[in-house]
């Protein structure tokens, strides 16, 4: 088993019709998409967006997907130290 389990790491997911988010194992370097959550917020840390087809076509659903990507981007943010 990887350390996606014990750590708290997500990629965003475009491949699909809809975005969702998944584990990723800092371990091997590997995106976990059969445990993936769809929802708002990231269920921990957002550390990239990718789809599985290639830079390319992740280009391309964040040209067409604009606003969705920027208020997935801002509900992921995180706080600012003070």
């Amino acid at each position: 088993m990887g350390n996606w389990m014990n750590e708290n790491k997500w990629v965003l997911d475009v491949t699909l019709d809809y975005p969702c988010y998944c584990p990723y194992d800092t371990e091997t370097g590997d995106i976990i998409t059969g445990m993936n959550y769809v929802g708002g917020k990231c269920p921990g840390e957002l550390i990239g967006v990718v789809h599985l087809d290639g830079e390319e076509h992740l280009n391309k659903w964040i040209e067409e997907n604009r606003d969705l990507y920027t208020n997935i981007l801002k509900a992921n943010r995180k706080p600012q130290n003070k």
